[in-house]
């Protein structure tokens, strides 16, 4: 057995074959038969903490599911056998690399004016009467999202105006004698081509 280096993006499954560099004397088929020191089999998968499972496809060869969000580099040891009386397993080590990629900004859903139900923020105010807010949000990659008013007519207040400030802040004037349902939409950028 050889040593094996693989790899794949962030949120995606991927398949490789350990078994593509390793070689038997007698040109004897070889099987997987364990990763990270668990047996593996079409039936029986191997999960690895925090990182992501291991399966194994009808032709022997293996698929890595990454666990959400996850990115870097671990090693993982295999064996293989040739199936034959007598012969030992082989094992050797795959160093699996998870690229990263940048993940959307979400609404923060503990936010008290949000609303998981609908995923909208909701506010309320009386006729005539201005109404401000916070819209937040959540990054798993740790950038800072900033806020902005959607240029898109259609995604603007109907019945109103409003100012949305790049912190997420946002105050809205209804129109005159206006009572009612009004919606607009605010982008939450991340600086990094998610929004």
């Amino acid at each position: 057995a050889r040593n094996d280096v693989v790899g794949g993006d962030e949120d995606t499954p991927f398949s490789f074959d350990p078994r593509a560099n390793d070689t038997d004397p007698e040109n004897n088929p070889l099987t997987i038969l364990t990763v990270n020191g668990q047996p593996i089999s079409v039936t029986q998968p191997v999960v690895i903490a925090g990182k992501g499972t291991v399966s194994m496809k009808p032709d022997g060869s293996l698929e890595f599911t990454p666990v959400k969000d996850y990115n870097g580099s671990f090693d993982v040891p295999y064996t293989v056998s040739d199936g034959q009386p007598g012969s030992v397993p082989q094992q050797a080590s795959i160093t699996v690399t998870i690229a990263p990629k940048n993940d959307l900004p979400t609404p923060n859903p503990e936010d008290p004016e949000f609303d998981p139900v609908t995923n909208k923020f909701v506010a309320t105010t009386n006729e005539d009467t201005p109404v401000s807010g916070t819209v937040t949000a959540t990054d798993v990659d740790g950038d800072k999202p900033t806020y902005a008013l959607s240029t898109d007519t259609a995604k603007q207040p109907q019945h109103g105006t409003v100012t949305v400030n790049t912190d997420g802040s946002w105050t809205y004037t209804p129109a005159p004698n206006y009572n009612g349902e009004d919606v607009f939409t605010v982008l939450i950028d991340d600086g990094k081509g998610g929004v």
